[in-house]
């Protein structure tokens, strides 16, 4: 089990841990600050697959499955805000997909949470302790037993940013929002859960049941809440496999007779879904404006490493909600139109799963 309890500031890449069953162990346990975790790996545990329990460390590129305890768990000893968590794959847990128990300003992109014992992303501070304004862009939650989206707490937690969901195939509820001040943006997908999203406070950020004012399929309006994303209802994941298609397509709302209006085209101007105008914020100290249908190129020796797509990086498109994105060589940069976010070089992998 690869521990760092004290110091700081450590770099941790492409680490594996297995069928680790020694009590209280998680295949990778970080009990300290301003750490750097790349390519962790972690399968078969008896506990958590990676358990951060420090402020600001950076998570990207992970998968855990079947572990006992949540495949990411963001502990509660210590102060865990700032911590960043990008491109995170878990499945088959006993409990949570990922577990978030206290902090400020914690900022999760690009995760997929699926087939987990419990709730997709569980946001549940311990006692007397509170999660405030944590930011959850571009997340797949499916076929969880509880939640796909869980959020409530004390007394000074809510002001949550949630952006490209797709709570899917969970029950009782696709969404649970016990807090206030919620926003909710880009596009919600839900799926038949008995009740899609059930709220207990008036400014929860959605609708008791309905999610929206009328439930509907494309409604965007949420009176007396700050959201303005888009409720796709009865969508299922399945609907995603349906083969190759040489006519439109009743199912997937993004194609032309079959073909992708998305394409990525090196040379040519980004795909719509991308520019420096669609961006969102999260509510760190230094706060990371970033694109949210990308995110960033680590380890290239240009930008910062937390996988976000910011200002002056290398990125790859993100055209899928969830963790995977493609695989396969990069394609060369399409032009990116600037905005909040500039100076972005934007590739593409060769196989983007559409």
């Amino acid at each position: 089990m690869p521990s760092l309890w004290s110091g700081a500031y450590n770099v941790l890449r492409n680490v594996r841990a297995e069928s680790c069953g020694a009590a209280n162990s998680s295949d990778v346990h970080i009990d300290s600050d301003g750490n750097e975790l790349f390519g962790i790996a972690s399968h078969q545990n008896a506990y958590p697959g990676t358990h951060l329990d420090g402020a600001d460390n950076t998570l990207v590129g992970t998968v855990t499955s079947n572990n006992g305890d949540p495949g990411v768990r963001l502990w509660s000893s210590n102060d865990i805000s700032e911590t960043t968590i990008v491109d995170v794959l878990t499945v088959g847990t006993a409990t949570h997909g990922i577990f978030l128990q206290m902090g400020e300003g914690v900022t999760m992109a690009h995760v997929s949470a699926v087939n987990n014992c419990d709730t997709g992303v569980s946001m549940a501070p311990a006692t007397d302790k509170a999660i405030l304004a944590p930011t959850v862009n571009q997340a797949l939650l499916a076929n969880n037993a509880n939640f796909g989206l869980l959020f409530v707490g004390a007394v000074g937690s809510g002001q949550g940013l949630f952006s490209y969901i797709a709570a899917l195939h969970s029950g009782p509820d696709s969404v649970q929002m016990e807090v206030e001040d919620n926003m909710f943006t880009g596009t919600l997908f839900v799926s038949e859960a008995s009740q899609n999203c059930v709220v207990s406070e008036d400014a929860a950020g959605l609708i008791q049941h309905t999610c929206s004012d009328t439930g509907a399929d494309g409604s965007s309006s949420y009176p007396g809440q700050p959201s303005d994303g888009s409720l796709r209802i009865n969508v299922g994941v399945a609907d995603s496999f349906q083969g190759p298609m040489t006519s439109d397509d009743s199912v997937n709302q993004s194609d032309v007779d079959g073909a992708q209006f998305y394409a990525f085209t090196p040379g040519q101007a980004c795909p719509a879904s991308i520019h420096g105008g669609a961006v969102i914020t999260d509510s760190q100290t230094r706060s990371n404006a970033f694109i949210q249908n990308a995110r960033e190129l680590v380890l290239d020796d240009i930008g910062d490493d937390d996988g976000l797509c910011e200002s002056a990086e290398a990125c790859v498109y993100s055209p899928n909600i969830g963790a995977y994105q493609g695989e396969g060589d990069l394609a060369s940069s399409c032009v990116l139109e600037d905005g909040d976010v500039s100076g972005v070089i934007m590739f593409s992998a060769d196989i983007d799963g559409r």
